[in-house]
């Protein structure tokens, strides 16, 4: 942890997940310990910083072995999930009602305690709670087969999956329930056929997670979350590539619709390739669900830069990077493969406390260079902006002026209004212009565009904007460079840019 709290206070970042451990929270049954967490609390406090908690209950990583020893070895109390082999698993069955109420016993516990905290406080330091972790069953199988389950299974679909079924367009689930026949009555197989058995799995699972929420609503407003193991990896298989019953992109409409007390569904988006990380980001972006990447990878290049989609094309929410206490090493220096990630979070940090606003008012651009590109164009009907990539000339003492090394190009491009903008991310170069019909204009060099204002700096945690540095002459006469380290950098361009030949 004290590692952690170096990154997050190097970082600047703004909120923090920290996991809550049924087996520590509760060692022996009726008994809660609170230790851990007014410890993650008062940390939260003293580094300025809000908490998201991460409940670790009946799933985490769809196994359950972070549920405490008094459940694990009560096994016929407490039944376990079993595979089509008739092997008994280390996961709880989500049919077996004593699971369901031992979880959501502790699970009000905790939500008890988050809302004590908030109230003592003038500003919550608990800003959410996510419910379980990647839940659902890996156990090489599409469903539960235990006695409970299959009694389940083989009886007629619940009265709620009918009704559903009848009045919610649950994209692909609906789309393959009219492929089975769109029968409204009959078993989970006649109803469903070959999809019978992982939506069965999702019923089961949702339902079980929701009544849990449910509960946990009563006693506190906070939004609670549920984060998801992406499906679309190796063979696609559930239980085996990801876990069955989780609330992966092909089942969403329907996780949506049956779980009400979930304010939002997570993404987990470890996914390095772009037209596969932003394949799921849009994935998750529809049914009424705000993007939200509850983790990202902390030490892969290609996630600072993919991160830039996540945000401003698909404007999520929030994004937390997973283990970032590995980010540095013993020494306090930033880790070689995580450097790219560090950077990137680092510029965000600029702009955060008003980016919310900035998601919903703004025109927000995404800068990427692909592989091999040199320039990227964004154009405007009013203006015309060149970016350059691997090499431009830096007037600036700190970077070594003309020969610094460039990275991949990433960032953001926001438009506040006609003629303000701000840029933010690393490795790459801008201009502006005013989009005259005139094609000359738009090629004059920036010694003779009307920048008004070029400065860098931050918004503060109220929202107003401090500069920390002027540019002017040599710093914009020959493009407007971003690197990390500059912070946000604000450029307003003159009026003049704007009125027509």
């Amino acid at each position: 942890m004290e590692r952690f709290w170096q990154c997050v206070d190097r970082t600047g970042v703004n909120s923090v997940e920290i996991p809550v451990y049924w087996e520590e929270f509760e060692k022996e049954e009726g008994k809660f310990d609170y230790k851990l967490l007014e410890e993650h609390v008062d940390q939260a406090k003293q580094h300025r910083v809000k908490l998201l908690l991460v409940w670790f209950g009946t799933w985490k990583n769809g196994t359950s072995k972070f549920a405490p020893q008094w459940v694990r070895n009560q096994r016929n109390r407490f039944t376990r999930v079993i595979s089509y082999e008739g092997i008994e698993t280390n996961i709880l069955s989500p049919y077996c009602r004593e699971n369901l109420e031992a979880d959501k016993k502790a699970f009000v516990k905790l939500a008890e305690y988050a809302q004590k905290v908030n109230e003592k406080e003038a500003d919550n330091v608990i800003i959410g709670i996510q419910v379980e972790n990647e839940p659902g069953m890996m156990m090489r199988g599409y469903r539960d087969h235990s006695q409970e389950a299959d009694i389940w299974f083989n009886g007629e679909i619940p009265e709620k999956v009918k009704t559903l079924l009848k009045t919610k367009d649950m994209g692909e689930v609906t789309d393959n329930w009219k492929k089975s026949g769109q029968l409204e009555n009959g078993t989970w197989k006649e109803v469903f056929g070959r999809y019978a058995e992982e939506y069965f799995s999702v019923y089961g699972i949702a339902s079980y997670i929701n009544e849990i929420a449910e509960a946990g609503k009563e006693i506190t407003p906070l939004p609670f979350s549920v984060n998801v193991w992406v499906d679309r990896v190796g063979w696609d298989e559930p239980g085996a590539d990801y876990p069955a019953g989780g609330p992966v992109s092909k089942v969403l409409g329907l996780w949506k619709a049956l779980t009400p007390a979930i304010d939002v569904i997570g993404l987990d988006n470890y996914k390095l390739a772009l037209s596969e990380y932003c394949m799921d980001c849009q994935g998750y972006a529809k049914y009424g669900n705000p993007l939200f990447l509850p983790e990202t990878h902390a030490w892969e290049p290609a996630s600072s830069r993919n991160m830039f989609w996540a945000l401003g094309k698909y404007k999520t929410q929030g994004i937390f990077f997973f283990g970032p206490e590995a980010m540095i090493d013993e020494d306090g220096h930033v880790r070689a493969k995580s450097v790219d990630v560090w950077n990137s979070l680092k510029a965000m940090t600029s702009l955060q406390s008003v980016f919310r606003r900035m998601q919903k008012e703004c025109d927000i651009q995404v800068i990427y260079q692909e592989e091999d590109a040199i320039e990227q164009r964004i154009v405007m009907d009013d203006t015309y902006i060149r970016i350059g990539f691997n090499s431009y000339e830096r007037t600036d003492y700190h970077h070594g002026y003309f020969d610094t090394p460039c990275g991949y190009g990433k960032g953001l491009l926001i438009r506040e209004n006609q003629r303000t903008f701000y840029a933010v991310g690393d490795s790459f170069c801008l201009s502006v212009r005013g989009n005259r019909d005139a094609v000359y204009f738009r090629q004059k060099m920036d010694k003779y565009v009307d920048y008004e204002c070029v400065e860098e700096g931050y918004f503060d945690r109220e929202g107003r904007w401090q500069m920390t540095r002027i540019r002017n002459g040599d710093e914009s006469d020959y493009g407007i460079w971003v690197t990390y380290d500059c912070g946000a950098v604000k450029i307003v361009v003159g009026g003049g840019e704007y009125e027509r030949l």
